[in-house]
């Protein structure tokens, strides 16, 4: 077959190495909430925290065809927020603030 798409092949096993990489995740436990958008309003991003091997995990993901910068509360003390594959730290004094592309995907580990 021929690859008349090389771009969204690279993406195709992009995400497959994702999955294969945290799916176990979100089998995991849901430790206590600790994490919550404060804006924009709620319904515009879609969150879950897992918490895998003693380690916490924020998936986000935005579901629309719109860019936005989302804010968000952590309620516990924490030294880093590292953005997975991503190579940024994105935490400032309990709060942090990112741009999501349309269906942009971040998975966030806390630590």
């Amino acid at each position: 077959m021929e690859d008349t798409n090389p771009e969204v092949w690279a993406e195709v096993l992009r995400l497959a190495g994702e999955l294969k990489k945290y799916g176990s995740a979100f089998l995991a436990s849901e430790p206590e909430q600790t994490v919550y958008l404060t804006s924009p309003t709620v319904w515009s991003l879609r969150y879950v925290l897992r918490e895998l091997d003693g380690e916490k995990l924020l998936f986000t993901v935005n579901p629309w065809d719109k860019t936005f910068q989302a804010r968000f509360r952590i309620a516990e003390e924490v030294d880093t927020l590292t953005v997975v594959d991503e190579d940024r730290v994105v935490v400032e004094d309990q709060v942090f603030v990112d741009t999501f592309e349309p269906h942009d995907v971040h998975i966030y580990k806390i630590g």
